[in-house]
């Protein structure tokens, strides 16, 4: 999908980088994912899903750490992965966990910046409704920005991907976990 970034950023009503490409990632059993990408005029969107296909942990993580590999390439600026939270039962909480391990891994043998932004402040940093449902998000996104796509499940990924192109003065900034003796220690 060919888009112009000029209408882009005016449906955001932010700014996004040129000559740059981003990877976003929603990784679950079903993972979606996008590449953004800009030159000086328009934004190429490309998704799709990635299924782990099997019941058995062991194979749906062996076969997840493969298409992490295929799908994380040298030439990516920026990989934006949606922060998993604790709002579902602690194995799945668990298996999602190492899901995003394989993803990092993969990230981390190629030297590539990436995030972990939470999928609730990705929505609401473009300006969609932060809580919604994948449904809801899907079609607010498309009424929006004029993105239409045929993949719900892509959606969030497409999401982070274009807070990934945002230029630095409007990125999420990290928040401060704790403070320890008036110094911030670590960000979420």
């Amino acid at each position: 999908m060919k888009l112009s970034i000029v209408k882009i950023e005016k449906a955001l009503g932010k700014k996004l980088r040129r000559n740059y490409k981003t990877l976003g990632m929603d990784i679950a059993s079903k993972t979606g994912w996008a590449y953004l990408t800009t030159n000086e005029q328009d934004i190429l969107i490309d998704y799709g899903t990635i299924s782990a296909g099997h019941s058995e942990p062991y194979f749906r993580l062996r076969t997840l750490n493969k298409h992490f590999e295929d799908l994380i390439h040298d030439d990516l600026n920026m990989i934006i992965i949606e922060s998993a939270f604790f709002g579902m039962n602690k194995k799945t909480y668990g298996l999602l966990s190492m899901f995003q391990g394989l993803a990092v891994s993969s990230i981390c043998k190629k030297n590539l910046e990436f995030k972990f932004i939470y999928p609730s402040s990705a929505r609401a940093h473009i300006g969609l409704c932060g809580n919604a449902k994948k449904e809801d998000v899907h079609k607010e996104l498309k009424e929006k920005t004029g993105i239409s796509l045929d993949n719900e499940d892509a959606t969030d990924a497409v999401v982070l991907g274009l807070n990934g192109l945002l230029i630095e003065e409007e990125q999420i900034k990290p928040k401060p976990l704790f403070k320890k003796k008036g110094k911030n220690v670590g960000h979420k």
